[in-house]
């Protein structure tokens, strides 16, 4: 597991239209999940409450807007064996 002291963020996401339509609360969390995923191996459940509580967020966190906007991306696990 990485644990790195920081994450790359290009600041060219500032002129990002989709990403400056988002609420400002939007924006804490796609960022929180980028650094929460950075630690994680870039492998984070579907699970917005859980990553709410991993964030230390109040608010609910509807991680369906950022899949759809394409700031994150679903792994397919189809070829995963249990």
């Amino acid at each position: 597991r990485r644990n790195p002291p920081w994450i790359k963020l290009y600041n060219s996401i500032f002129n990002d239209y989709q990403f400056s339509r988002m609420s400002d609360c939007q924006k804490f969390h796609l960022i929180g999940i980028w650094s929460l995923a950075s630690v994680m191996n870039n492998e984070l459940p579907n699970d917005g409450e859980w990553i709410a509580s991993r964030l230390g967020a109040r608010t609910e966190i509807d991680i369906s807007v950022f899949i759809e906007l394409g700031f994150l991306e679903v792994a397919d696990d189809s070829d995963d064996t249990q």
